[in-house]
Formats: C-alpha cells, structure tokens, sequence
C-alpha cells in the first residue's frame, strides 16, 4: 500500500500543484449533483466523482499502475475527469445566482480568485523555460537535423538514419520525416532483462548503462544506422573510429557521427 499510496502522490503532483484544485473539483462536482439543472451537469458529476474515487482508491493504483507502464503513465487515469466543465459550469451558475451586477461582480472575483488560489504562474522560473528555437525542442536536436541534411548534401549519400537517445530520436523524426530512426519506441519495465539484446542496446545509445562489451557498431550496422548522436561521455568514441564511421559534428559534449560505408539493404521500398 506504501507503492500505491506514493504513486497516487507523485501522479497527482503531476497534474495539479495544489491540493485545493481537487477540493474544487469535488466541490463543483458536488454542486452540479445538488443543482440538477441539466441532465448533462448530473452525469458530469457523477463521472468526476467516480472517476476521482478510482483515481485516489490505493487498490485500483496497485492495479492499474502494473499496467501504465509500471504507474509512469498513472496520471492519464485523470484524464476521463470533467473538471474543467465542472467548474465553469458551477462558476457561472453561483455568479449568475443573483439578480444583481454589483453581487455578481463579487461572486465573479470570488470564483475567479478560487480557482488562482490553486494555481501556479506558467512564467515562474521553475515552471517557464525559455525555448530556443521555434520548434520549442532541444538545441541539439536542431542541430543534429541541420548537421546530417549538411553531411547528406556534401556526400551525396540521401540515406539518411540515426540512432540517439530515445528522446533526441523521435524528436529528429517530429522535426524532419526523411530522417529515419534506427528503432521503434522503447519504454523500460521493471524486471526487464539487461542481457536482452533490445533492452541492452536502448540502455547504452541512452547513457543509461556503459557499452561494457562494445557491440555499438554491431547495432548500428544491425539496424542500418549511418548516423549516431551521442554524449562523449558514453565511450564510444574509440569502437566508432574502428567501425568506420567519421565524427562530423563535436560540441560541448555532443557529438554526431556518420559512416559512409553503412546503407540500407533491408527495406530499401520503406525508404526509395
């Protein structure tokens, strides 16, 4: 129950930073049972109720969260939850409840100050990080699209396929689609096995565990990757040179790697 009981907090954090947002939820919940002035306003609240209870219940916690990717997804439970509607729905009933502008004007600033109670400013430095470019994505990630589209053009080689940390990987593919990733998405679970040649290859192109027995380039021409974006600090620097490929972009930490010996055999229709 303490695995449950910490991952309804930490989930519940995630999505609001305040206690008093819930109570609200309940509370406007409440009102929209007790008001019944649409049928819709009724089901609204019963469902967020409901909803709610399943969401903070430790039972359905330790259930669901086996199956949410071991409860890092948790949170998407809320998800069914009206609360927006909710609380619209009874602000405006509870400001448009008396006949007179001066009191709706009060009513108005309560609810509005209610809701802002619970809030948290979206600009606060520990909330708000500036974007550096207009896609709002990593700089490196920028900078790898640009490096190897430049490389592709020099060379003459318009294969292009990269493997990076997961992250950086799908966020290449989001920005330029004739960039191609070296694998599907991944997601680690509990008890995975380290050995498994999938799991082994995703811990070390992530810097999440060393290349201990160097089979870097073993995946790379495996998966038909011509290009690599990694950290120095991952140690791959040496089995890359052995393997042919050529460093063509190294700063602050970064580097981007290609080997013009590489080239795509296996689905050469999935990439024509």
């Amino acid at each position: 129950m303490k695995d449950a009981a910490e991952l309804i907090y930490t989930s519940a954090a995630r999505i609001f930073p305040s206690v008093w947002l819930y109570m609200l939820i309940c509370l406007a919940a409440v009102f929209a049972l007790i008001r019944r002035k649409t049928a819709q306003a009724v089901l609204a609240g019963a469902a967020a109720l409901l909803f709610m209870a399943v969401f903070f219940c430790p039972l359905t916690a330790l259930f669901f969260g086996r199956l949410m990717r071991e409860g890092e997804v948790y949170w998407r439970l809320f998800w069914p939850v009206p609360y927006l509607f909710l609380i619209a729905y009874a602000g405006t009933e509870i400001v448009f409840s008396s006949g007179r502008t001066a009191v709706r004007l009060l009513l108005a600033a309560a609810v509005c100050a209610a809701v802002v109670f619970g809030g948290r400013g979206v600009y606060r430095q520990d909330v708000f990080q500036k974007a550096v470019s207009r896609e709002k994505l990593p700089q490196i990630t920028m900078t790898a699209v640009s490096v190897i589209n430049e490389n592709a053009e020099k060379t003459g080689n318009s294969y292009k396929k990269v493997s990076a940390p997961i992250d950086i990987r799908c966020q290449i593919r989001q920005v330029d689609a004739t960039i191609y990733g070296a694998a599907s998405r991944y997601f680690h679970r509990e008890g995975e096995d380290p050995d498994d040649s999938a799991v082994y290859y995703h811990n070390i192109v992530s810097g999440i565990a060393p290349d201990t027995r160097h089979r870097i380039c073993l995946y790379l021409e495996y998966l038909e990757a011509n290009y690599v974006v990694t950290r120095e600090e991952y140690g791959f620097r040496t089995d890359l040179e052995k393997g042919g490929f050529d460093p063509i972009y190294e700063v602050d930490g970064w580097e981007i790697w290609y080997s013009p010996s590489i080239r795509n055999t296996k689905h050469t229709d999935d990439y024509a």
